[in-house]
């Protein structure tokens, strides 16, 4: 194996553990001269380890020149060089594989997860121009994430404002870190005590409350998703149903996304796995959600990393939002909360607009802040484009089919034509 950086870094190091050996100076320079033939400088410690050395035994003359040469490119010989370029090629080569493999991995887990069962019909035919679902009129609405520091549950201290949709981080009435295990011995029924509290919660602050928690309905346990009225009622339910791996050890997938009218708005229910699922998010546009509530748990390594250069908004998310709530809110032109927890200086709490990069603000929860806040109006009025555009751009009636049944009429006429355009019923 061809000696690296390291090998030669450490084998100079251990010789200048024993500098008190007359042969110490001849043996690091030796070394010195293999390392600078393979085409290796001196680190910032080696140096300095070697200019005592030299300093020691009188050599001036060497330590000069140590600290001259370091920033002076090795001359290799051609074989040398060759050398170099065949690491460098193959470091490369390795790094790529590495890559690929990878971004293969996240995709098949990405395909894995889609259920294409939950899509059609609705993702397949838009109830376009008109929606009588759509919320008809735009009405102010405040918007709150909470976002919990350290294990504990914060639910019974945990109250919105009035007429405020207060998120909470995912399941909502236990501690953080528990086993799979566990959080299915905690599973508990609907109308048990965690939705119990969770309504309580709701009604003393006159708002609205979303939580998750593992409900238990026979053998089976669901993450399931739930908000709370200002009159402390259970308003709706919604079993995940997209199921992250480690949500895969203890919970089974619901079958149907939730939107539930209130004078807030249009209120869907999710979970962040549910978001990596780009699916979810064009079933959430369809059913015209105005606000989707994520009970989100710790934040992940995947943030925004588009160049903050390229936002018109004042404070660019680059680097401290989450990525797929910002895209969620982005490609289904809504207003996402998302309830989470902090974890050094990074945090899963935050408000996210269907316009971030030209119009509407990207919000992650500060430091030492338990609740992030924002006062907007749905459903979102957009300025290039919004929700009710994006949907009639979408209407199949508008497109031609790629492939004709071979017993359409149609297709039968232009198969006897044999070309040009003909004119069907």
């Amino acid at each position: 194996i061809a000696p690296g950086h390291a090998h030669y870094a450490a084998v100079l190091g251990a010789i200048t553990l024993h500098s008190e050996l007359p042969s110490s100076v001849r043996r690091a320079e030796e070394v010195y001269e293999a390392m600078r033939h393979d085409g290796f400088r001196l680190d910032t410690r080696t140096l300095l380890q070697l200019d005592s050395l030299c300093r020691r035994h009188h050599r001036v003359d060497l330590a000069s020149r140590l600290r001259r040469e370091r920033s002076i490119p090795p001359r290799l010989g051609d074989a040398a060089e060759a050398a170099v370029a065949r690491r460098a090629a193959e470091t490369a080569r390795q790094a790529d594989e590495a890559a690929r493999a990878e971004a293969d991995a996240v995709r098949e887990q990405r395909l894995a997860a889609r259920r294409p069962s939950l899509y059609n019909p609705l993702l397949a035919l838009r109830r376009a121009p008109v929606d009588t679902t759509a919320t008809a009129t735009t009405r102010p609405v405040q918007l709150a994430a909470a976002q919990w520091t350290g294990d504990a549950s914060l639910l019974a201290s945990s109250q919105p404002q009035a007429q405020e949709l207060l998120v909470l981080p995912e399941l909502s009435g236990l501690p953080r870190g528990l086993t799979a295990a566990e959080i299915v011995r905690r599973g508990e029924p609907r109308g048990g005590a965690f939705e119990q509290l969770l309504a309580q919660r709701a009604k003393a602050g006159n708002g609205y409350l979303v939580g998750s928690y593992p409900e238990r309905d026979g053998s089976r346990v669901f993450h399931t998703v739930v908000v709370a009225g200002p009159i402390g009622t259970i308003l709706g339910r919604y079993r995940a149903t997209h199921l992250s791996a480690a949500e895969q050890a203890w919970a089974t997938p619901g079958d149907a996304p939730l939107v539930v009218a209130t004078p807030l708005g249009r209120i869907g229910l999710a979970t962040a796995a549910d978001l990596a699922v780009i699916e979810v998010t064009g079933l959430y546009q369809t059913l015209r959600t105005d606000v989707l509530a994520v009970p989100s748990g710790d934040p992940t390594a995947l943030k925004v990393e588009i160049d903050p250069r390229l936002y018109a908004v004042s404070d660019p998310p680059t680097g401290r939002a989450e990525l797929h709530p910002y895209l969620a809110a982005k490609l289904g032109q809504f207003w996402l909360v998302s309830g989470g927890r902090r974890l050094g200086a990074s945090t899963a709490s935050g408000i996210y607009g269907p316009e971030p990069v030209v119009h509407t603000p990207t919000l992650t929860a500060a430091a030492t802040a338990d609740v992030v806040r924002y006062r907007t109006v749905v459903p979102a009025t957009g300025t290039w484009i919004n929700q009710q555009q994006l949907i009639d751009g979408q209407r199949n009636d508008l497109f031609k089919p790629l492939v004709l049944d071979p017993e359409n009429a149609c297709f039968q006429l232009w198969k006897r034509a044999g070309r040009g355009r003909v004119s069907c019923p």
